[in-house]
């Protein structure tokens, strides 16, 4: 009864180191912060900041920036030996390429595999706000280019100001591009990757959303608790078989 019994535990361990195995590998290199529409207006930088959330350094050579609502242009490419370090972020610079009235930005590995997406977002008004990712979600506040995302919780009213609020000139300008200006938005100009110093995504109370972390260490909970019920009731049919 030992023997036949170890088998279903064997493949039961098996399936919890796998799946171990499988978390620790995946990349938490997400999209932290974007300013879609900045104070300048056109003459201001819309910018793109990526944050590396894992534990190790992490080799983005070949991976792409791309927005659109309804079909994907590609913004960016990330040139060769290009390594974001644990817990540091890099920031895109580029010129009138995202919609004010609306995007996505949407970021890809050298494979073209979507790592992340944003919502819809839309800044029709020029701020010095921008969109960050804090707590699971999308808030518009005082831009955090080079310091934690603060990620208080906004009014719903306040967010719905950053596409509500229609600067009716702006709309005008960006509805009269000529076709030679179309070709120069589909591929940008100015890009300038931007290098930045360490940054840690926090939450409502403060604290750090190490999410990965959090579910290694539930699966370890998990399998620790699955071992002790293996365990003690294979000791139950030991006993009871003597």
């Amino acid at each position: 009864m030992s023997n036949n019994y170890n088998i279903p535990f064997r493949k039961i361990l098996l399936f919890f180191i796998l799946t171990i195995s499988l978390v620790s590998q995946i990349s938490a290199i997400i999209i932290s912060e974007i300013e879609i529409n900045p104070a300048n207006g056109k003459t201001g930088k819309e910018w793109v900041e990526i944050y590396n959330d894992e534990n190790k350094d992490i080799d983005i050579s070949g991976w792409s920036l791309w927005d659109g609502l309804t079909s994907e242009k590609k913004r960016y490419t990330f040139p060769e030996n290009t390594e974001i370090k644990e817990g540091d972020f890099y920031v895109v610079e580029f010129s009138n390429v995202l919609n004010n009235g609306g995007d996505f930005v949407i970021f890809k590995d050298d494979n073209g595999k979507i790592k992340d997406k944003t919502e819809n977002l839309k800044e029709e008004s020029a701020s010095s706000k921008t969109w960050q990712f804090c707590n699971g979600e999308w808030i518009f506040d005082e831009q955090t280019k080079e310091n934690d995302n603060e990620c208080k919780k906004e009014s719903n009213d306040e967010e719905s100001n950053a596409g509500n609020n229609v600067n009716e000139t702006n709309d005008e300008e960006d509805n009269n591009y000529t076709g030679e200006e179309i070709k120069n938005i589909n591929a940008p100009k100015s890009l300038s990757p931007i290098k930045l110093g360490a940054k840690t995504i926090k939450s409502e109370e403060n604290k750090e959303l190490p999410i990965k972390k959090y579910a290694i260490y539930g699966l370890i909970g998990f399998g620790i608790l699955i071992s002790l019920l293996l365990f003690f009731r294979n000791k139950k049919y030991k006993t009871e078989f003597k």
